[in-house]
């Protein structure tokens, strides 16, 4: 009785909690309705941004009191977004579309009689590879054949008139061996083929044939290459994407399901209203439709992870690169798919989608796509390899292709009842993959025929295709494929009909913000480099220093050489420009092409973001200047340098951001740019002679290279820049006959006479020359093209051309048994080994795995399922989320633990009388077989980059050519000072020009191969001190190339003594030049992390080298207290022993200013050159590179810059 009133009493509390909870429920449902009727009175600008919040997401339930807000859609916080999400995926599938009649957009892709040839090239013997000799002979070929009638090429098909349907909401698999097509036939769908192709037959997208709407924003070319720029993190590299792509059609659809809601009286669900709108507003820098993605993918970890101790785990992590660390390899692979999942796109083509990923990985991305194609019906073709036969069962569909045609295209339920059809089957414990691959190869088809009363003839691609059509899968594709296709509004809805998803304005500041975001992601080098700056400005200003600057014709030159650096040095100061911009190229073409922004709207921001940096550069470098250095102190002329050298600073950045766009490949650009750098400095008005001692035919060159677009302007307005800030700032007075000021004569001397308006002149030049450069940047990223991708033949041997057309005539002749070796019987060619075969026969073998199933909830391992996939599956983080336990804590609970413990505490003591491991070498090769390898491996690199040595001995040819033509039978014509000042300024010159090149030319080198190294040293290959050697070893047969080159041209032609001892200094001298510009970068690059880093520092360490020369300021007439630093300074004893070796021991006098010296008495008072010196000059000249190489050698093996 007690226990039934205490029952009683339970139930009717129970009771009366649930009276409370229904009125609860009712206010609340009035309350709602009251809200939903206020968000209807709103206007519809408005009223597509308002929605209703379930305040309890936020409590877990625990406060009831709590109800729905109304929320702005657009406003919605990070842990608003993530509770948000987390319950949204559980009611996804509980949308009013079809209560209502309205269904989302889809594709359905259709082709029609599709062929695709290319051209190719037919050569005896194996294809050739690029290298350096093939390079060569191929150029002289092709200016040898310019005149001769050209032959008609050949062409090869690589589709040969394929059909059929790829259909919405499916997922269908592309399967064929390497070779097959599958690419050419992905990126011909997407509309993304190469336009060297031609491409014959109809495909369409909902009926629209390719010229009548935009293919490349309505379907998404997803190639086997995950990039990304590192510094973004997941969701804000999504972000962008989602900015770009657009909402599509989305807001139309939630107008009309709005509306067809209102009319039917339905009240939609709060949580989908609120995602609905959400991703329906244009513009967000943040939308909702990125963490919706990030989820959906799983590359956010779900609130009950206790793992988890951010938000957003992997969302809130920066990309990352081989060198630092980021996503992992799945996780990019899902990046690059989310990126486009974002958009409105219904059309997904996946090239080889697998590459780099585990079994388990590839498993998980593709259940992702699963999930996308059934829930919002999208259209997806994968193309993989050999895909695992859980992730084979995913599919849907399957397109199988052999030699450019469709063999199968239906259902996967129906393939192995074609092949069976045929006479083939597929074994019980056999792959359903690997037998569709293998039952199409001429070598393994034979086991798998099941008619064994029968004989066996190999059955060809065209057979299987003739029997595909037979069959009844074929016969309901053909019906399909060519009954009428009836448009409807909504297939027009799933295309896009413009290029762009939004306003150039709207385009302009997405990529703006990037870009300055961006910018703040490297703040460090920019801080770094003004850092450099200031530390440069104050040497220049101790050098220059305005206490030791005296008034006079001597000192004047020495004012024009400070103004020279500040050219030579705002020059370098734009390389670290190629670095940059080479960077990210890849990531721009990749998201030009897939129309995400025009070209313009990634170059403006780059240039507008580039302005501020520029003027604090020359603000900071002219403020040291000009007042330490003693210039006119007028703030007139002060802010005039300040203006034109930040003119000349946008204009070099925006050349050679120019010049990495044109050339692309970082190595050669840094040589191209070298080039202009001699083009700049030469017709500066300080190195090279007076216009008036040009002679005739060189002048006629330099007008014609001045009235060229890009260069000419260039040197025109750097020159008159330079001569016209020379000539505002030099305050010094010289009252002479002629009444001129020593400036002016300063200037006459070196033919530069312009009057007061050429600053003016200069000014609008530069202006000029800046919009042009940049307008020539942004056609270049207009109408450039991936590296790789241009118009280019393909190589085929003479045999396998042979073999083509063959086979291709028996194919038109329906006789294909008659080609050679095309028939064949049972019996199976056999591969001969290098070693005797060995037979293993097994019988009664039982093969057992233990797992574990005693976890509540985990599902059970299926037949013939991998044990580790299903492993890594049912542990995976969002398994653990859902079950709310923790494997590893379970693990460690278990009896296996501790008997894995109690095994390991065993086996950690030796047994009695056990040896201990022990290997007598640390690496399986010795040293030299190390050296010999890692020499080898550097030979073939370099061997096969011929782009990069070609450019190298081109620069040192062209170089050569202008040095010799400059100083034209002068070397011997020394009859003053000012004939001996040319020839060592255009020595300058040229040693910068050329060693420079060299030098940044080596830095992307070094730093690519350097993730390469690490993972070979880690996986005891060889020491970094063996790769260091052969890397520095290979240069030495390409630099004495160069020197060659360098002396073959211009000794002869400037016409220097005739003596076997001064040619053998000469080259000497040169070589060793060379040799240590190159090991400095190796050495520069080796202490630095980054190309980027590495390209400062280099333009660092360039300008301070050529300070310290000696030609701007010789050593007598150095400061004393930098004294000691030009003489380790391995560019004056560069000059020191090439002019030493050529004019030490001449004694013929000259006119130095105004008196008569011998030659060799003249280079020792004015630059301290002694002839008895040249000893310990060869010493130092061949001890730098040593040094250089040691110091590479030294901090490759120290220093680790993988943050991985």
């Amino acid at each position: 009785m007690a226990m039934g009133s205490s029952t009683s009493f339970q139930d009717l509390r129970k009771r009366s909690e649930d009276d409370d909870d229904d009125e609860d429920d009712d206010v609340g449902d009035d309350e709602v309705e009251l809200q939903w009727a206020a968000i209807e009175r709103l206007p519809t600008f408005k009223r597509i941004r308002t929605s209703l919040f379930d305040q309890k997401l936020l409590n877990t339930g625990k406060d009831k009191a709590l109800g729905k807000k109304v929320i702005d859609v657009t406003r919605l916080g990070a842990l608003e977004r993530r509770v948000f999400i987390d319950h949204l995926i559980t009611i996804i599938d509980k949308d009013n579309l079809k209560l209502v009649g309205l269904e989302l957009p889809t594709t359905d892709v259709r082709f029609k009689n599709l062929n695709v040839e290319a051209e190719y090239k037919v050569v005896h013997g194996k294809p050739h590879i690029p290298t350096l000799w093939n390079t060569i002979t191929n150029i002289f070929s092709a200016i040898s054949n310019v005149n001769r009638c050209m032959s008609q090429p050949n062409k090869i098909k690589i589709l040969n008139d394929v059909s059929g349907i790829i259909n919405p909401s499916r997922m269908t698999l592309l399967l064929g061996l390497p070779g097959c097509g599958k690419t050419t036939f992905l990126q011909t769908l997407a509309g993304k083929h190469d336009p060297s192709l031609k491409v014959s037959g109809e495909i369409s997208y909902n009926g629209y044939k390719l010229s009548e709407f935009v293919p490349q924003k309505t379907s998404a070319y997803i190639n086997q290459y995950d990039l990304h720029i590192s510094d973004m993190t997941v969701r804000e590299t999504i972000d962008f994407s989602a900015r770009c792509q657009g909402i599509g059609s989305r807001a139309d659809i939630l107008k009309e399901l709005s509306r067809r809601e209102k009319f039917l009286g339905i009240m939609p669900e709060p949580d989908l209203d609120t995602y609905m709108k959400a991703i329906s507003v244009e513009g967000l820098k943040r939308t909702l439709q990125t963490d919706y993605i990030l989820k959906v993918i799983r590359l956010i970890k779900g609130k009950k992870q206790k793992k988890c101790s951010r938000l957003d785990i992997c969302g809130d992590t920066i990309v990352g690169d081989a060198m630092s660390r980021g996503i992992s390899g799945g996780e990019k692979k899902r990046l690059t798919i989310g990126e486009m999942m974002v958009g409105p796109t219904k059309a997904f083509f996946m090239d080889e989608m697998s590459t780099g990923l585990d079994s388990s990985t590839t498993f998980q991305i593709v259940t992702c796509l699963q999930q996308l194609a059934h829930i919002i019906g999208a259209t997806i073709l994968i193309s993989l390899l050999q895909p695992t036969p859980e992730t084979f069962d995913l599919f849907d569909d399957i397109i199988l292709m052999d030699e450019g045609k469709i063999v199968y295209n239906g259902p996967k339920s129906d393939v192995q009842e074609f092949f069976e059809y045929c006479g083939f089957k597929c074994p019980p414990r056999k792959g359903l993959a690997d037998f569709l691959l293998e039952v199409l190869s001429q070598k393994d088809q034979a086991q798998y025929w099941f008619h064994r009363d029968q004989p066996h003839s190999y059955v060809s691609t065209d057979k299987f295709i003739a029997a595909f059509k037979e069959f009844h899968t074929g016969q309901r594709l053909n019906e399909e494929l060519y009954a009428p296709f009836k448009i409807t509004e909504d297939h027009k809805n799933a295309l896009s009909f413009n290029i762009y998803s939004f306003e150039k304005w709207e385009l302009f500041k997405a990529c703006l913000t990037r870009e300055w975001l961006l910018t703040k992601r490297n703040s460090f080098l920019y801080m770094f480099r003004s850092a450099q700056l200031v530390s440069l400005s104050l040497i220049v200003v101790t050098l220059f220093i305005r206490t030791q600057m005296k008034i006079d014709e001597f000192h004047a030159r020495k004012y024009m050489a400070c103004l020279f650096f500040g050219l030579l040095r705002i020059l370098t100061s734009g390389v670290p420009e190629l670095a940059l911009t080479s960077s990210r190229l890849g990531i721009f073409y990749k998201q030009r092409d897939l129309y995400f922004y025009p070209a313009w709207a990634y170059s403006i921001p780059s240039a507008i973001l580039r302005i501020p940096f520029s003027f604090l550069d020359t603000l900071i470098w002219t403020s040291l200047i000009y007042f330490g250095v003693g210039y006119s102190p007028e703030p007139e002329r002060f802010f005039r340098q300040l203006f034109i050298q930040f003119l000349l600073h946008q204009v070099a950045t925006s050349i050679f951001r120019l010049i990495a766009v044109v050339i692309q490949t970082p190595p050669v650009a840094a040589i191209f740019c070298q080039f202009t750098v001699v083009a700049t400095l030469l017709f500066s008005g300080f190195i090279t002679l007076p216009q008036c001692s040009i002679n005739a035919f060189l002048d006629k060159v330099v007008l014609l290279d001045f009235s060229s677009l890009l260069y000419g302007y260039r040197n025109l307005s750097e020159r008159i820049s330079v001569s016209k800030v020379a000539k505002a700032i030099i305050n010094i007075k010289f009252v002479s006959s002629l009444n001129e000021t020593l400036g002016h004569r300063a200037l006459l001397k070196r033919g530069l006479n312009f009057n007061k308006s050429f600053y003016w002149i200069s000014v609008s030049t530069l202006i000029g020359m800046w919009v042009l450069v940049n307008i020539g940047f942004t056609l270049a990223l207009s109408y450039s093209k991936p590296p790789g991708t241009g118009r280019s033949r393909a190589l085929v041997s003479h045999k396998r051309f042979s073999y083509l057309k063959r086979k291709e005539d028996l194919s038109n002749s329906m006789q294909d048994d008659q080609l050679q070796g095309a028939h064949t019987t049972s019996e199976v060619t056999r591969m001969v080994l290098p070693f005797v075969p060995v037979t293993l026969s097994f019988d009664n073998v039982h093969y057992f795995v233990d797992t574990p199933k005693g976890i509540p909830g985990v599902s059970k391992i299926k037949e013939n399922y991998n044990p580790a996939t299903w492993m890594l599956e049912v542990t995976n983080p969002s398994v653990e989320s859902e079950l709310e336990v923790d494997f590893a804590h379970l693990y460690k609970e278990s009896h296996l633990y501790q008997r894995n413990k109690k095994l390991v505490n065993e086996l950690r003591v030796p047994t009695q009388g056990s040896e201990e491991l022990h290997f007598t070498t640390h690496f399986s090769q010795n040293r030299w077989e190390q050296f010999k390898t890692c020499l080898w491996k550097q030979h073939l690199s370099y061997w096969r980059n011929p782009t990069y040595n070609l450019g190298r001995l081109i620069l040192a040819m062209v170089s050569s050519l202008l040095y010799g033509a400059l100083l034209w039978n002068k070397g011997q014509k020394v009859d003053k000072d000012q004939d001996l000042f040319n020839i060592m300024g255009s020595v300058y010159v040229f040693m910068i020009s050329i060693g420079a090149s060299n030098f940044f030319s080596i830095l992307p080198i070094v730093t690519s191969q350097r993730a390469i190294m690490y993972r070979e040293k880690f996986a005891g290959m060889y020491p970094s001190k063996t790769h260091s050697l052969a890397q520095f070893m290979i240069e030495i047969p390409y630099i004495f190339l160069e020197a060659t080159l360098f002396l073959i041209i211009s000794y002869p032609a400037v016409n220097l003594y005739e003596s076997a001892y001064k040619v053998s200094w000469y080259f000497y001298d040169i070589f060793c030049t060379l040799l240590n510009y190159k090991y400095m970068g190796m050495a520069i690059a080796s202490l630095s992390s980054t190309y980027q880093m590495a390209s400062i520092c280099g333009s660092f360490c360039i300008t301070v080298v050529n300070l310290f020369s000696g030609f701007l300021i010789p050593q007598p007439m150095l400061p004393k207290w930098w004294v000691w630093f030009y003489w380790i300074i391995p560019t004056s004893w560069t000059l020191r022993g090439l002019f030493t070796s050529q004019y030490g021991d001449i004694n013929r006098e000259i006119i130095a200013f105004g008196k008569h010296k011998t030659i060799t008495a003249f280079l020792e008072s004015h630059y301290g050159f002694k002839h008895e010196d040249l000893l310990l000059t060869a010493i130092l000249l061949l001890a730098y590179p040593i040094f250089f190489a040691s110091i590479f050698t030294y901090f490759t093996a120290k220093l680790n810059f993988q943050r991985r």
